[in-house]
């Protein structure tokens, strides 16, 4: 073990405090691992080589070995090659502790995997398999920073303007390092510096919450915190939220089969081809002003066995219901219904995971949903099997003029350097308000015994068990799930508002924005019209909520105003290509420079774009090279067979770790499915198939 700043363990200064009779630390540590991934060919172990096809790979043993820890406490560094010098570490520290020490480690599940090698009798608390939130060992309590800020390292330290930054780029991880390797200074830099980030990022959270053990586990519960202090005074309305927590097993799977999340999809029409002159509009703040400005259940959900008419119909309902469409076809080019979210579907055809037609489906949907469906489809007959109904009202005062207060600050700080940091704790918390309402915490209990993992599941008891302890922590309860799911439904509500006037217009939506195509002037005729609708809603709910109408509309510090809930025109775009849903590329100015080519593709990093050399180029079979995709393949290992790294050489090294992460990058292949293609390209001529209903109401 290497004394990196010249101070022993035991020369530490340990923060104890007391609360009752147990004894908690407030010293800021972090953990950080360093791991060679190597590939067994039967005799040796060889190192990655990104020159070779990526077939080689697959037929070979994979195997990974630690070569370097760190961990800083408070500043000081202290470093180990060893697995084995972990563990002495580790259990050094728990000797000298009376009570529970934290260590943070940033992506936990990595570093687990490797630290159940030398752990046992451990205590897991994990919501996913293999994804532990934290874990206990003797007196250390091991979180997961990773969950807390939802933020790589990297963004991190520049978004919160750390004094210590990751180094990046130019390390080569493919090299074979084992704990006799000799470092150089920057690959030894490079573990200092993850851990400084950690320790330096944390400081932030120990001085708003005092003490360690009262940071929250996850972003979510940050801002759970923050609202419950809002709502701590306002008794009726938890009691309310009780009340809907407070339902049947049936009504909650109810709930969680009608959730969706933002709408995303590019419109056939005009799917793989350059587009020129395109406009870019957002919602701003879509989110936190439908949480604003719609009205929410506030009620258990109730089946209803009778005539569904009178609730489906009735603006003091929601509903959330079954149906059966038999006969459906979209009116519109861009189309609404994920296959994926139906029971059945049969002769389905589809745009990109979208149903086009289909002779039967069954779903269920929220109101908002039926409706949004029911305007987009022609359906020849329409049944309801099952529907739930509940009592709607506004959210409660406190939490909406809260919102508005966290707009009006995000948009005061924005741009002031100097306040980066309130200005993205700001951000956060308004865009996270959502979340902790849609949090899944009634589950399948995740379990961790005996070195494996298994899964306790929701039975009906537990389930009702859960809700009885949930419900008894009334101060924590502020909105429900059921709330929750109506947020984003709302959204696309919005999103899909513009559809009815201006189908064929729109190139590209993803959840609060969408890409639009000339003339111009109808787009804008539209647009105004609906933004002229928010403003007026604004200012009816600026009387109800008693509220300043400026705190619809603030300021930022050059004098712009900034609309909550209206279409805001974002950078014009000269040329646009999508090839689906999360697929695009955006050329603007080349007075931008650089950046004039911006690109989105799920799972490639946006740097990418600097491979292409055109737009012409974004198409389908790009291979984006192992440097530019920055796709990482994880291969987990729970059965490690001993094998000797760097055979000959001084640092040769015989592993016995029996669990382990091998990881090594891979290239991206942008394949689009060839179905898909052929719509496209049937869809771009005069006549199509694809849309009878719509080419003959033309």
């Amino acid at each position: 073990m290497i004394q990196c700043n010249g101070v022993a363990l035991r020369d530490v200064k340990f923060k104890k405090f007391r609360v009752q009779n147990d004894i908690f630390y407030d010293n800021i540590c972090s953990l950080d691992i360093e791991v060679s991934t190597g590939f067994y060919n039967g005799k040796n172990i060889i190192a990655f080589d990104k020159e070779k096809p990526s077939d080689t790979w697959k037929e070979l043993e994979p195997h990974s070995l630690l070569y370097l820890w760190n961990i800083c406490i408070d500043g000081y560094l202290f470093s180990g090659r060893a697995l084995q010098d972990l563990f002495d570490f580790l259990e050094g520290l728990n000797d000298l502790l009376e009570g529970t020490f934290f260590i943070y480690v940033h992506n936990l599940s990595y570093e687990f995997q490797f630290l159940r090698n030398i752990l046992d009798d451990i205590t897991v608390f994990a919501r996913k398999r293999r994804k532990p939130m934290k874990f206990n060992w003797k007196n250390l309590e091991f979180r997961c920073s990773y969950m807390l800020t939802r933020l790589s390292l990297d963004t991190w330290a520049r978004e919160k303007n750390l004094p210590i930054k990751k180094l990046t780029g130019l390390y080569d991880y493919h090299t074979l390092r084992t704990p006799l390797t000799k470092l150089t200074t920057l690959e030894r830099d490079y573990g200092y510096n993850d851990v400084l980030v950690v320790v330096c990022g944390l400081q932030e959270y120990l001085e708003r919450y005092k003490h360690i053990k009262d940071i929250p586990l996850t972003q979510t519960s940050c801002i759970r915190k923050e609202v419950n202090k809002v709502m701590k005074d306002d008794y009726k309305s938890r009691k309310k939220v009780a009340a809907m927590t407070n339902v049947s097993l049936e009504a909650y799977r109810f709930m969680i089969d009608c959730f969706m999340g933002g709408y995303t999809h590019a419109n056939i029409l005009l799917s793989n081809r350059v587009i020129e002159n395109v406009w870019d509009f957002d919602i701003s703040s879509s989110y936190p002003w439908a949480m604003v400005s719609e009205k929410f259940p506030c009620s258990p959900w109730v089946k209803v066995t009778g005539s569904f008419e009178r609730f489906l119909y009735n603006d003091k309902y929601c509903c959330m219901l079954e149906c059966t469409l038999e006969g459906v076809e979209s009116i519109f080019f861009n189309t609404y219904i994920s296959g994926s979210k139906c029971a059945i579907v049969e002769n389905g055809l589809y745009d990109n995971g979208r149903l086009i037609k289909a002779d039967k489906i069954k779903m269920r949907v929220l109101d908002v949903d039926f409706d949004i469906i029911k305007r987009s489809y022609y359906i020849e007959k329409i049944t309801i099997n099952e529907l739930y109904y509940a009592l709607t009202d506004y959210l409660p005062s406190a939490l909406r003029k809260y919102l508005l207060q966290l707009f009006v600050h995000k948009t005061s700080l924005k741009g002031i350097i100097e306040k980066y940091t309130l200005y993205f704790k700001s951000k956060e918390e308004l865009n996270g308000c959502y979340g902790m309402a849609v949090t899944k915490d009634m589950t399948d209990e995740i379990l961790y015994i005996n070195g494996e993992w298994d899964k306790d599941e929701l039975t009906e008891l537990k389930y009702y068990e859960k809700v009885e302890d949930k419900v008894k922590r009334l101060y924590k309860l502020n909105m429900s799930y059921s709330q929750g799911i109506y947020v984003p439904a709302y959204g696309r509500k919005n999103l899909w508002s513009m559809v009815y006037s201006m189908d064929d217009l729109i190139a590209y939506m993803d959840t609060d924005s969408l890409k639009v195509v000339p003339p111009h002037d109808i787009v804008l005729s539209i647009i105004d019209k609906y933004n002229t609708g928010i403003h007026t809603k604004q200012k009816q709910l600026s009387e109800d909520l008693e509220v300043p109408y400026e705190y619809f509309n603030p300021l930022d510090t050059k004098g712009k105003t900034h609309s909550i809930g209206i279409y805001e025109r974002d950078d014009d775009i000269i040329k646009f290509k999508t090839l689906g849903a999360k697929r695009y590329i955006c050329q603007y100015d080349e007075l931008k420079g650089v950046d004039y080519l911006k690109m989105t593709v799920s799972g490639v990093q946006k740097k990418a774009v600097y491979q292409l050399s055109s737009i012409e180029d974004f198409e389908d079979g790009l291979v984006f090279t192992i440097e530019n995709s920055n796709k990482l393949l994880l291969l987990y290992n729970d059965n490690q067979q001993s094998v000797t790294w760097n055979k000959g050489q001084y640092d040769e090294w015989t592993c016995y770790d029996k669990y382990s992460i091998a990881a090594y990058n891979i290239p991206y292949e942008m394949g689009v499915s060839p179905l898909y293609l052929k719509q496209v390209r049937q869809a771009h001529k005069d006549i199509t198939k694809l849309f009878e209903r719509k080419k003959n109401e033309k």
